[in-house]
């Protein structure tokens, strides 16, 4: 009997975590939307439920995320006792089911600043710009960044913010801002 393969569902997220420069450790909860801290002595910080506007799951949405999906990755291959690098578009399977709406946030997106500040990048609409929940040490919303269109934040400096913007031909341009 073949086993089965569970496919992640569209979309799907999970709690993520950061760790601070001056060790803090913030854990990024999907429901309820909220930040817990764990300061170097593990005392714990339980921040307020964060509001989430729910964002539908429409054709743009799903249209992107298959697009995505079937972007070329890297592979090594090995053939005649030699290892090539190569890009190849992955195995595509189309989901049985779709979610409703996103979660608040998606894979990959939290990160602290050099200013002890939590940024999450939330999940947004397909036509939407980059949005991130900038987040005090209490777990509240600070201030939210909205990035230029077809841009991502990739890290920070001692008072930058560092983004790649891509174009249409999916070049890609690193960018510096100075820090809000």
């Amino acid at each position: 009997m073949a086993a089965s393969v569970r496919q992640v569902p569209p979309f799907a997220s999970f709690d993520q975590w950061a760790v601070a420069s001056d060790g803090r450790i913030a854990v990024v909860s999907v429901e309820p939307y909220r930040v817990t801290f764990f300061d170097t002595l593990g005392r714990r910080t339980i921040g307020p439920i964060l509001n989430v506007t729910r964002i539908a799951v429409d054709d743009a949405l799903k249209q992107r995320w298959r697009e995505e999906k079937k972007q070329p990755v890297p592979v090594l291959v090995f053939s005649g006792g030699r290892t090539t690098a190569q890009s190849r578009p992955p195995r595509y399977d189309e989901p049985a089911e779709w979610p409703d709406d996103l979660p608040a946030f998606l894979p990959g997106a939290v990160l602290f600043a050099p200013d002890g500040m939590l940024w999450v990048n939330r999940a947004v609409a397909a036509e939407s710009p980059a949005m991130l929940d900038v987040i005090d040490r209490q777990g509240k919303v600070a201030y939210r960044v909205a990035l230029p269109t077809q841009s991502r934040l990739v890290g920070f400096g001692s008072s930058s913010v560092y983004l790649v913007r891509i174009d249409e031909d999916d070049l890609q341009y690193l960018q510096r801002y100075r820090l809000p």
